[in-house]
């Protein structure tokens, strides 16, 4: 699989996922039935249009806004429990949400909800996982030679440790991590819960050469949650990013490519090592090594093009075409699998700090 990645041409292999459900073979070079008719696939969420099968315009599907009875349908995408109960048992529901379940559980609490035959989310173990970002790994002829990242991109860092954030008080309390750390060592704070800020206008990119570390916290330690702080602001800069739990990182992540908080027994003891990395250059570096044979896609849900093929909504339509969803029965676990995938608030945080 090849395509161009904010210029470059990369050609790719593989990607780091949860492969339990599909291939990256059966995700990115579905061969559609001979006799397989078009598609079609409700769309009852504002932002998701036919734009969103970009990455797949080969597939045959199309997604339609207008809810007009007459219509033949095979599938829908919801964003509510409530509104799948009106459509018939034979019709392929898609339930859509990339909020974190410590913000999300409301309406799966209702009577007699209807559930949905998947789940279209930042969640890996679905067919039709949605996530903020990934990570693929490059074919021989797309790797580099030598690590992009040299001392010559670190001569204007001075500065320890950047982290924009604009909620204050999360379940994750990640801000009670952060106070505790700066006892033992800088952290700017840009944005509503900080007094520093950055202009949109130049994309806060002075941050990235002026810091030496990321605080890529999530507001919510849930599984799979890993948004935009770390795909987006962590990767494909001259910096290192912070995350607080290792497990939910790592799977996705390219090899030794970031500092997790629960790999060290409190916050001075992480300052010490982050201390200890701005000393020594080679082993700062070393960091960036990953990006010889990885490169992170981010998923800015602008631009619809063959890097959204393997995930999402395209995941959707070859469902429609293959026979995984006539054996696809709605979810019964639903609770279990969603409301109860977060920790409880503040958990890993206060293991860190007490």
């Amino acid at each position: 699989m090849s395509f161009n990645y904010k210029g470059q041409k990369i050609v790719i292999d593989d990607i780091l996922f949860d492969d339990t459900y599909s291939t990256f073979e059966e995700r990115t070079n579905f061969n559609i039935p001979k006799d397989s008719k078009k598609k079609r696939i409700l769309s009852k969420v504002s932002y998701i249009t036919n734009d969103n099968l970009g990455g797949c315009s080969d597939w045959n599907c199309e997604i339609i806004t207008e809810d007009n009875k007459n219509d033949v349908i095979d599938g829908v995408i919801v964003s509510s429990l409530t509104e799948i109960s009106q459509y018939k048992s034979n019709i392929f529901v898609g339930l859509l949400t990339q909020e974190s379940p410590a913000h999300d559980t409301t309406d799966s609490l209702a009577n007699n909800v209807v559930y949905p035959h998947t789940f279209i989310s930042f969640r890996h173990d679905s067919y039709t996982s949605s996530p903020y970002g990934y990570t693929v790994h490059l074919a021989p002829e797309s790797q580099l030679l030598k690590n992009p990242i040299t001392e010559n991109d670190l001569i204007n860092k001075s500065k320890s440790i950047s982290w924009m954030v604009s909620h204050c008080q999360t379940p994750s309390n990640r801000e009670g991590y952060v106070s505790d750390l700066k006892k033992y060592i800088d952290v700017d704070i840009y944005g509503a819960c900080g007094n520093k800020n950055c202009t949109r206008e130049n994309n806060c990119n002075y941050v990235d050469n002026e810091y030496y570390f990321y605080l890529a916290f999530e507001n919510s330690i849930c599984k799979d949650y890993i948004t935009e702080k770390l795909w987006n602001r962590g990767y494909n800069r001259p910096i290192i990013p912070i995350v607080l739990k290792k497990s939910i990182v790592e799977r996705y992540a390219p090899p030794n490519s970031f500092i997790a908080v629960d790999d060290f027994k409190n916050p001075k003891e992480l300052a010490s090592y982050l201390k200890d990395l701005i000393k020594d250059k080679n082993k700062y570096l070393s960091y960036f090594a990953w990006m010889k044979e990885y490169k992170v896609i981010f998923l800015d849900g602008q631009n619809h093009d063959i890097a959204e093929r393997p995930w999402g909504f395209c995941q959707f339509c070859r469902m429609l075409h293959s026979n995984i969803n006539k054996n696809y029965t709605r979810m019964s676990n639903y609770e279990k699998w969603w409301n109860n995938s977060c920790e409880k608030k503040g958990t890993l945080v206060d293991e860190h700090i007490k």
